[in-house]
């Protein structure tokens, strides 16, 4: 009963923490391009988006512990096979302290100067789960030890997941709205209305984003955004640049009746 109550109190804290990640994210995107996006965006948007994150972050965090698991079970016994009896450790090493060990090293030495001189801004998202995780392995291990260690580690994890978190949020807000900005968004639509329409191949015309209720697009050559409310479009039509022209797939989100 004791354990319901804690997690009662926990997931109204947890709900806030992940509106708040995705209200960061649309605030400081929009922002960019002068829009207002709480006059036009709903918290499930935002809800979504955070889930979005935290689903691609687990998937992350499988496949560095695939890896580690391969490296524990396989690499590690042979390179403990090299160094003499007297240099071991009389206790043999726990799974999770080899895999902490490897992760931290792989972190130190090759995660960090890959992410410092790297210009490709993929290798970010792979922060959020990396150190999430190694600070998880950490409260694992000591987790048995002086109760109030305990809850300074896990007090650690929970401000270091937040911290983190709305670190790489924020550094993609501001990547993608400056790749919308350079014209580097893969992202066109053609939004047609009953007076006018939109093209985003136009080399001045960049689509932004959208909502549940709203298009936004961006006009480069009057410097001004462009907001489409969807009850007045008639057809639109979605476009990945990245796609072979000659294959692009066309959704309509707006069917004539």
């Amino acid at each position: 009963m004791e354990t319901m109550n804690k997690y009662k109190e926990i997931i109204p804290f947890a709900a806030l923490v992940l509106y708040a990640f995705g209200g960061i994210y649309y605030f400081v995107y929009y922002f960019h391009f002068g829009i207002d996006i709480v006059a036009y965006f709903s918290l499930t948007e935002a809800l979504l988006l955070s889930i979005e994150f935290l689903l691609i972050n687990l998937l992350i965090i499988f496949i560095i512990e695939l890896f580690l698991g391969v490296l524990v079970e396989f690499v590690y016994p042979k390179i403990l096979s090299i160094i003499p009896q007297k240099y071991r450790r009389e206790k043999p090493a726990s799974y999770l302290e080899v895999s902490f060990g490897i992760q931290f090293f792989l972190l130190v030495f090759v995660y960090i100067p890959l992410l410092l001189f790297s210009v490709n801004c993929y290798s970010w998202l792979w922060l959020p789960a990396f150190s999430l995780l190694l600070f998880f392995k950490m409260y694992l291990l000591f987790k048995n030890e002086d109760k109030e260690i305990k809850q300074s580690l896990l007090k650690l994890f929970c401000a270091a997941s937040i911290i983190i978190c709305s670190l790489t949020i924020l550094y993609y807000a501001y990547k993608d709205a400056n790749s919308v900005l350079q014209g580097k968004s893969s992202k066109q639509i053609e939004i047609i209305m009953e007076t006018k329409t939109y093209l985003t191949n136009d080399k001045n015309i960049f689509f932004i984003g959208e909502t549940n209720s709203t298009y936004f697009l961006y006009d480069k050559e009057k410097n001004n955004t462009i907001i489409i409310d969807k009850s007045h479009v008639i057809e639109s039509i979605l476009h990945n640049q990245a796609m072979n022209k000659e294959n692009i797939d066309k959704y309509n989100l707006f069917p004539k009746k």
